[in-house]
């Protein structure tokens, strides 16, 4: 969604609204260990490995993405150029949107041990931007 509206020939504010839902991913159903024998036949090892289960690919979905953005443009006309001050924000509400999920073991918190969880990675939070610009 967006919208521009203009105060007086020399003011504007705009604002958009975006929204996706969530993309579609692959969670392991289950995490199995296993053993890989390296080396020679006559001097080997066996070497420990661990590897997800995937029952069907995209049985999950991110978070929905969504951000505000707004800006208030100042414009001036002289006689040979324009100029116009431009301020702003990005994501101005500053969501966390997901960029990408991974899978960390953390401290189990109900005791000892450790747990599997999914871990969220989030990019660009609130970014105010200011602008200066001419055009003759």
């Amino acid at each position: 969604v967006v919208g521009v509206y203009d105060i007086n020939d020399n003011i504007s504010l705009s604002g958009a609204w975006v929204f996706g839902s969530g993309n579609a991913y692959t969670l392991g159903e289950a995490v199995y260990s296993g053993t890989f024998p390296i080396g020679t036949e006559e001097n080997f090892i066996f070497e420990n490995f661990f590897t997800e289960y995937f029952q069907e690919r995209n049985n999950e979905r991110t978070p929905a993405y969504h951000r505000l953005d707004i800006g208030i443009n100042f414009t001036k006309e002289k006689r040979r150029y324009t100029r116009t001050w431009a301020i702003g924000a990005y994501n101005l509400y500053n969501r966390k949107n997901p960029f990408f999920l991974y899978l960390d073991n953390v401290p189990n918190e109900t005791g000892g041990g450790r747990r599997t969880a999914l871990k969220q990675v989030s990019l660009f939070p609130v970014i105010p931007y200011f602008n200066w610009s001419f055009e003759f």
